[in-house]
Parts: structure tokens; C-alpha cells; sequence
């Protein structure tokens, strides 16, 4: 009986901190939108949008142009029926915020063409409103990056008709005005790459130019108009030899098509499809100021998901995560990612759930040695 004693206190104090923790991948409970990849999601006052992406059966009636909401409070999606118009079902397109608003650009449509168009949706109104700008368009385009700085949102990159592009545009909200950024004439040709911002600057990550996959960090100024290419600490091999390799430390293999998310000051890379055509579960942290790269715990295997940062309560940045391919079968799961520290951190304090469980062992540890002093002595009384 002593024996048990010990060893239910060994294993209480031995438990593995993930069992107590709330950090790393957990999927997320519950009904939602059928499966799909190259859908778009973005994030408005902690409210996940997910629109359109292709579903299962893989032709024209399976390009989707439905609309959901995911609520962090309730974990639960919520399918919404906008008034008037709507854009027509897409897929390899963006969505980015501003002003409290989603904006999708162009993606591919029934028929297998490109469409040139774009979209903005209020939540408030629970509308869509088609975009007319005051000049020509850019070329359509899927699996592009897209995002927000100030009030211009920014197009790079991607498939257009049978090119991949290397073209920058950005789009003026406030004169309604889409302008050539020439700066991009001399960065390769990419796309499936994920962009994110830090500190008012683009930075890229990843994708494809058909023939081989990047794995250096591009970084575009909207201040200078200028680019940089990183040498990032722990970085990929760059197929095309644009950075040294530091080949002492852990880094990414380069992917396209793989999700990701900025918190405003690391941007995080979940999956993705690797140079072998296999989709992956890979997490990585890129450290902006400290230009390091850090692997996480591996997620769900997917390419060609759609992932969002969202806020808690605690201004903690989690990353949501829906659909997506895994190797081949579409996914309809969704996820959720909280960071907690990095690998090997110093001296970490436990958490609430972890004073509990070394409470409890240390009551059965004082039970046990009670009981052992109570032998000892009836075993003393009877000699």
C-alpha cells in the first residue's frame, strides 16, 4: 500500500506540463463550414470572417461564396446571409482589415479564369460593396499576399493567368487609386508566400516561382519603397542562394501555400507543402528584433488554410486556424494556436493548475510517510 502512495506522488510531480498547460495546438470543438482550402479569413473586434475557398468535389459548383462568422467567445461558427449583392465564389484570393472592414482582391472563379474585381464587407451593416477604383485594375491574380499598412493595402506577388508575378501594387483607400510600386521589378517571381507586418514594414516568407521554393525573408519599406533581403539567424537554405546559412541552428524548410500570422511583433508560420509535394504540420516563430528564427510544436498537417491573429483577454495573441489540404484530403477542422514561451526557457514559474497538482502531491507524500511511521512503530510495539 506504501508502495502505491509513492508512486501516485512520483507521477503527480512527474506529469508532463502539457497536461496542465494551456498552451500549443488544440482543436477546437464543434460543427462548422464544410471543408475547403484557398478560402480567406480575417479578423474584426474578435470576430473570425471566413469567406468563399473550394470545396470537395473539386469542380465549379464546389468554388464557394459563402460567408461565416467564428465567435472566440462561444468557439462556435455562425453562417451569414449579407444583404444585396455578394461577390461570386473564389478561391487563391486575400482578405485583409481596415477601417473595421474586409477587403477581398480578384482569386479564380467558375470556368478556371482569374476574375478582376474586389469586394468590402461591413460587419456592422452585414453588406458587401463591390470596389470601382478610379483607375485600371491590377492583372488577376491567386495566391498572392496581401496586407494592410496605414491606409493602403498592398498586393504581391502570385499567379496570374499562366505567369507568376513579382509585381508590387498597393491600393490607396483614400484616393480609391491602385499604384505601381516599381521597387518589386528586381525580387523574384513568387507565390504561395505569406506576408505579414511588423513595425509598418512587409515582411514575405516562403513561397514558390515554380521551379524551386524560397526559403530567405524578403522585407519591403513602404517608407523608402525599398527592399531588403534578410540573412535570418537559423534561416532555410535559399535555393537560389540569396542568404548565407547559419547551419548550426534549427530553421523552417522552405514551403509554399502555408499559413500564418503576425502579433505585431513575431510573425508565426504554421504547415505549408515542402519541396517533396508533402504538406506539413511545422510551427515556427520569427523573432523580428532578435532576427532568429524558433521552431514551436507541430500542428495540423495542412497547405492552402487560412489563419488569423486574435486577441484574448489578456491581450495575448492566439492564432486561429481553419481547413486547409492535408496530403491530399480537404479539412474542415479548425484550430487554435496560444504561444507560450520558447523551448528551453529560463526558470519557468508554474502555472495555478501546476501549484495544484504539486499540493496535492506533497499531501501524499506526507500521508505516506505518516502511514510508514505508524508501521514502523506497530512493528517496534510487537518485537
Amino acid at each position: 500500500m506504501i508502495k502505491k502512495w509513492w508512486i501516485l506522488a512520483i507521477l503527480l510531480l512527474t506529469m508532463p506540463s502539457w497536461l496542465c498547460a494551456d498552451e500549443g495546438w488544440q482543436q477546437v470543438p464543434g460543427d462548422g463550414p464544410n471543408p475547403r482550402k484557398g478560402h480567406s479569413m480575417a479578423e474584426i473586434n474578435g470576430k473570425v470572417y471566413m469567406f468563399g475557398g473550394v470545396g470537395e468535389t473539386r469542380d465549379d459548383s464546389s468554388i464557394l461564396n459563402d460567408l461565416w462568422q467564428f465567435s472566440r467567445d462561444s468557439n462556435e461558427w455562425k453562417r451569414l446571409f449579407p444583404l444585396d449583392e455578394k461577390p461570386v465564389g473564389r478561391y487563391g484570393h486575400k482578405a485583409v482589415v481596415a477601417n473595421n472592414k474586409m477587403y477581398i482582391f480578384s482569386g479564380m472563379v467558375s470556368g478556371g479564369y482569374n476574375i478582376t474585381d474586389g469586394w468590402c464587407y461591413d460587419p456592422q451593416a452585414n453588406s458587401w460593396t463591390p470596389i470601382v477604383p478610379d483607375n485600371d485594375w491590377p492583372s488577376p491574380r491567386i495566391d498572392y499576399s496581401m496586407v494592410a499598412i496605414g491606409n493602403k493595402i498592398y498586393v504581391y506577388g502570385g499567379i496570374s493567368g499562366s505567369m507568376i508575378d513579382n509585381q508590387l501594387w498597393s491600393y490607396n483607400l483614400e484616393t480609391n487609386r491602385w499604384y505601381r510600386k516599381t521597387a518589386s521589378d528586381t525580387t523574384p517571381q513568387r507565390y504561395g508566400h505569406y506576408a505579414g507586418v511588423v513595425g509598418g514594414k512587409m515582411y514575405v516568407i516562403g513561397g514558390s516561382n515554380g521551379q524551386q521554393l524560397y526559403g530567405n525573408i524578403l522585407v519591403y519599406d513602404p517608407a523608402t519603397n525599398g527592399w531588403l533581403d534578410i540573412n535570418v539567424s537559423g534561416s532555410a537554405p535559399a535555393t537560389n542562394g540569396l542568404i548565407d546559412i547559419d547551419a548550426g541552428r534549427s530553421a523552417p524548410v522552405p514551403v509554399f501555400n502555408l499559413s500564418g500570422i503576425s502579433d505585431g511583433e513575431n510573425l508565426w508560420i504554421a504547415g505549408g507543402r515542402d519541396g517533396q509535394g508533402t504538406d506539413i504540420g511545422a510551427t515556427w516563430k520569427y523573432d523580428v528584433a532578435q532576427n532568429i528564427w524558433t521552431q514551436q510544436p507541430d500542428g495540423p498537417v495542412q497547405s492552402y488554410g487560412a489563419a488569423v491573429p486574435v486577441i484574448d483577454a489578456d491581450r495575448k495573441v492566439d492564432m486561429f486556424l481553419f481547413g486547409g489540404e492535408n496530403n491530399g484530403r480537404l479539412s474542415g477542422e479548425t484550430w487554435k494556436y496560444v504561444p507560450g514561451d520558447d523551448p528551453q526557457p529560463p526558470t519557468p514559474i508554474p502555472t495555478l493548475n501546476q501549484w495544484g497538482m504539486i499540493f496535492l502531491a506533497g499531501l501524499i507524500l506526507l500521508e505516506g510517510a505518516r502511514r510508514l511511521r505508524k508501521k514502523k512503530v506497530r512493528e517496534t510495539a510487537a518485537k
